[in-house]
């Protein structure tokens, strides 16, 4: 009875949809009937009254079935995702459960109506009415088929919602993330003392930091670029930040072609960086190093399957708590949680501490080139 309850208390589509979608489908088939009575010139008169109440329980009866229809498709979305066959039977299994409840209900309900208006109740064991119940499953079964197709519909349509939200949530966290307040008064500081001491190195920072706002705030809604551009947008970030630190801060790419055009997530990586810059070079007296690699990792028929980026400094590296992403700043954690989101389980983010000194991060998550890629 819990389950009842809970199962039409919380049925997601109003019921005032049901109704209207049960009178239409009356409409309709009370049309579709008389149109066919009228073609085949019938000898005998087509009664508005029997055929009214027939299609009226009919369209009911699966209002009243239809939030179990759901919550059983609910259940099942997944499973039919897969294709599991296995749970696949178990669902058409219960599908012909509920399709023969529907004709049970119906055809008690309809009797009762003619019993009610006429004194005669239908004999069930009758082998006409047998035969003809046995026609009218097919149809309740088509009609269950077709109800279950509407809420599979809804239900696939509000998860895909759902991850679209969370993705645009999620963007938007990673560039209010992006250029902080003390990444943009830093800057903005180094451009006042150079004025003075180069101003050319200033105009340059200027321009630098100009090119760095347009790519973060670009008009385009797109959640995958190419690893050629957000390695663009990282060198860009990076000479900033050469200037800032003047000779303390040196990069080296090795980068493998093969890797530009694959496909990740927007600014995925800018926070990594700066989380790099802000825990290992910030805190050296003398030259910083960053290494940034790239490099396609195949499967088993030699085929690319991961994109591989590697980030990594000779800064004092992480402490113990830092090798728990729970334990990390907020900008590795918006970037698991943005993997996450994008790859479920098919992406990894490791956090390593080098020998004798500095950290790495790693980041794989699977090879899709533009034509190829996720789309949301």
């Amino acid at each position: 009875m819990k389950y009842l309850i809970s199962t039409y208390k919380n049925f997601p589509i109003p019921y005032r949809y049901l109704w209207i979608g049960g009178v239409i489908g009356v409409l309709l088939d009370l049309s579709q009937n008389y149109a066919f009575h009228l073609i085949m010139r019938s000898d005998y008169q087509f009664s508005w009254f029997t055929m009214s109440i027939r299609f009226t329980c009919f369209f009911l009866v699966w209002g009243f079935l239809s939030p179990l229809i759901y919550d059983l498709a609910l259940r099942y979305s997944a499973v039919l995702q897969s294709l599991r066959f296995q749970k696949i039977f178990k669902w058409l299994l219960i599908s012909f459960g509920i399709s023969f409840l529907h004709l049970i209900i119906n055809a008690f309900l309809f009797d009762l109506v003619i019993y009610i208006k006429n004194g005669v109740f239908n004999n069930w064991l009758a082998p006409t009415y047998l035969a003809r119940t046995a026609a009218n499953f097919f149809a309740s079964f088509t009609y269950y088929l077709l109800i279950s197709a509407i809420f599979f519909f809804h239900i696939f349509l509000g998860k895909y919602l759902k991850k679209e939200k969370e993705l645009n949530r999620a963007k938007l966290n990673a560039l209010l993330m992006q250029l902080r307040p003390h990444f943009l008064f830093n800057t903005l500081h180094s451009v006042n003392t150079l004025i003075d001491l180069d101003s050319k190195a200033a105009q340059s920072m200027v321009t630098k930091l100009g090119n760095l706002l347009r790519q973060v705030i670009q008009s385009d809604q797109e959640h995958l670029i190419t690893f050629e551009q957000e390695l663009a947008f990282i060198k860009n970030y990076l000479d900033i930040e050469q200037v800032r630190f003047q000779d303390r801060l040196t990069v080296n790419y090795e980068i493998d072609e093969n890797t530009l055009s694959a496909q990740l997530p927007k600014l995925i990586l800018q926070p990594i960086v700066e989380n790099t810059i802000k825990h290992g070079v910030a805190k050296l007296t003398d030259e910083g190093k960053i290494n940034i690699s790239s490099k396609l990792l195949t499967d088993s028929s030699g085929k690319p399957a991961f994109l591989d980026i590697q980030i990594s400094d000779n800064g004092p590296g992480f402490n113990k708590d830092h090798k728990n992403l729970n334990g990390s700043g907020i900008g590795l954690r918006n970037v698991a949680s943005r993997l996450q989101q994008h790859y479920d389980d098919q992406s990894q983010l490791n956090i390593t501490s080098n020998d004798p000194n500095g950290a790495s991060i790693r980041i794989i998550i699977p090879y899709h080139t533009k034509s190829k890629a996720y789309e949301y």
